[in-house]
């Protein structure tokens, strides 16, 4: 009986309830919409990390304390058979990475220094090397290439180089021998990147081990990646404990500083190292911590003065509603109940506003997203080709959700509580 009647309370006074249901909508849909940009924006981060720093989690082998002569021979078979053994993987391939500081691209009398060189089988790895924004060419330019002979740079270094597609570019490194070496590149990409993870080129596998005179078929790193909602720190312990079966691995390492001290105590044979995303993005998760705490603390403030709008409004419909609640109570209706009744239109209010509020967070979402932010500074780091990305966290939405019912329910009980204590005769009298 009650459920119906604050049904049908909630429909006879929808004008009244009308403002304090929108503030609660837009309360909940400003809270989805930031939590969404956050979360997104930590997730395009966490995917253009991933491209260079290998996967979200990383493979490292070392047969020396050298990180220059990083190896992990036959990685093909190994990379097959992590992805075989661990159902958690979604793919598991080879990349090589260049970690001196001396890699010079070198065009038309200009130069300049490549902060990294990933070494890559584009044909396998093209779902996570998609998410490049490229200025010229395109990522099946250098697939197509049969030559190998191929090369993705940095619109910063394309800039500087005055380069452009179809350029021959000179590559300069050192071998694993420490001997200089250099090779002629076709220039089939120019994409766009942030400054931190700018100055990077992307080159065939099988050619950066020709260029640093490492065997065929070896490369640095294995870079795995996880089918969706797995953790990178979970799936780094998962890739650790299977190979700790069959090959000799450091103990869990939860930083890179954490692998060069382990290197530095000593390595006479192969050992591998493995590492989580998280491991190269310690002061990126901070940023995005100090920012999320800073959103829920505008948020905080804002469901504040939400919850003193619910409290006025339902003083005023509690007072409006003295004769009906004195008839209610006259007939036999307890203090309780109509405490209930008004508990109960409250979450009605608050559920059928909260879902509003989801709407008018998607159509956020949707227009949010053909806003370019492309050409701001360090805009770069955390969107997707330039646009931004929105990703929704199941347990801090199911979170928002909880705090804004409660919110709304704690804010109307005052009221609710004025109003069943009313005395029946005197309501009546009222009328009278």
């Amino acid at each position: 009986m009650l459920f119906f009647l604050a049904f049908r309370n909630i429909v006879r006074m929808r004008r009244r309830y009308f403002f304090v249901a929108l503030a609660v909508a837009l309360g909940f849909a400003m809270a989805t919409i930031v939590s969404g940009a956050a979360f997104g924006a930590l997730d395009a981060m966490k995917g253009k990390a991933a491209r260079y720093f290998a996967g979200e989690v990383s493979v490292q082998g070392f047969h020396d304390p050298i990180r220059s002569h990083q190896r992990i021979e036959r990685a093909d078979e190994l990379a097959e058979e992590l992805a075989r053994n661990i159902p958690s993987i979604r793919l598991a391939i080879p990349r090589n990475i260049y970690y001196g500081d001396d890699a010079t691209l070198i065009f038309g009398g200009e130069t300049v220094r490549q902060r990294r060189l990933v070494g890559v089988d584009f044909a396998r790895d093209a779902e996570e090397f998609s998410g490049l924004s490229f200025v010229e060419g395109s990522l099946a330019d250098i697939t197509r290439d049969a030559s190998k002979s191929s090369i993705l740079i940095s619109e910063a270094a394309a800039s500087i180089l005055r380069a452009h597609v179809g350029d021959d570019v000179t590559l300069s490194l050192l071998t694993d021998r420490g001997q200089y070496n250099s090779g002629t590149l076709v220039v089939r990409g120019i994409f766009q990147e942030t400054s931190l993870f700018g100055y990077v080129a992307y080159l065939p596998l099988d050619t950066l081990n020709l260029l640093t005179a490492r065997p065929v078929g070896a490369a640095t790193d294995i870079a795995v990646y996880g089918h969706p909602g797995t953790l990178s720190i979970n799936l780094a312990e998962m890739v650790r404990v299977e190979l700790s079966r069959t090959h000799t691995v450091f103990p869990p390492l939860a930083t890179k500083d954490a692998v060069d001290a382990a290197l530095a105590s000593g390595v006479s044979a192969q050992v591998y190292a493995v590492l989580p995303l998280e491991g190269n993005l310690s002061q990126m998760q901070e940023i995005m911590s100090a920012f999320l705490a800073i959103t829920y603390t505008a948020l905080f403030v804002f469901v504040c003065i939400v919850m003193i709008g619910i409290l006025n409004t339902f003083r005023v419909i509690a007072h409006e509603r003295t004769t009906e609640v004195g008839t209610l109570r006259a007939i036999g209706m307890q203090r309780s109940s109509v405490l209930s009744l008004f508990m109960l239109e409250a979450l009605y209010m608050s559920l059928a506003a909260i879902l509003v509020g989801l709407v008018l967070s998607f159509l956020g979402f949707g227009l949010l997203s053909f806003v370019d932010l492309g050409r701001i500074p360090a805009a770069g780091l955390f969107t997707v080709h330039g646009k931004m990305h929105f990703q929704l966290d199941p347990l801090t939405t199911v979170l928002d959700f909880f705090i804004m019912v409660a919110a709304t329910v704690v804010a109307a009980a005052g009221p609710a509580r004025k109003a069943s204590r009313i005395d029946p005769a005197a309501a009546l009298r009222m009328e009278a």
